[in-house]
């Protein structure tokens, strides 16, 4: 009678041990989870980025052409004796060191602004850290140049932290 009963101990404490193995699994599993959503939910540079770009590129206080007879801006030209650091920095909300390069088509440099440039140069080297990254895209822009307009890009650099 002992045998049966250390045998059904034995069972019962396996089956035991089995509960407590796949519920630490499916803790395990929701902590995982959770963490994968707070770290996505933390991540918003891209975000910040596609803001302070929008309105770079598209408000009459940043870098856009502005029609003096409508007053109205024109996103994607950008009058060339408009683009200095006064302007950009009218159209800049947050603190985020960045770099703008106007060139031409075959990439030849026309003019470069900085937004906080003792900042882009101390941070721009530590962006291969974890701390630190840069965000870079071009955009097709018209440069108005007394009238004229000419085919151009615009390179936007920001250097955010992670």
């Amino acid at each position: 009678m002992d045998r049966m009963l250390d045998k059904k101990a034995m069972a019962e404490a396996a089956l035991w041990i089995i509960r407590i193995l796949i519920l630490v699994a499916i803790v395990a599993a929701v902590h995982f989870v959770q963490i994968m959503a707070l770290n996505n939910a933390l991540q918003s540079y891209d975000t910040e980025f596609y803001i302070l770009n929008t309105k770079i590129l598209y408000s009459p206080t940043g870098l856009a052409y502005q029609s003096l007879v409508s007053g109205r801006a024109y996103p994607g030209i950008i009058e060339l004796e408009e683009f200095n650091e006064a302007n950009l920095n009218s159209s800049m909300t947050r603190n985020i060191p960045t770099k703008l390069r106007l060139m031409n088509l075959d990439k030849s440099l026309i003019k470069e602004l900085y937004y906080d440039k003792e900042g882009y140069n101390l941070l721009e080297p530590l962006a291969f850290s974890k701390q630190y990254d840069t965000i870079n895209k071009t955009y097709y822009v018209l440069i108005n140049d007394k009238g004229e307009n000419k085919q151009g890009l615009l390179n936007v650099e920001m250097v955010v932290s992670r």
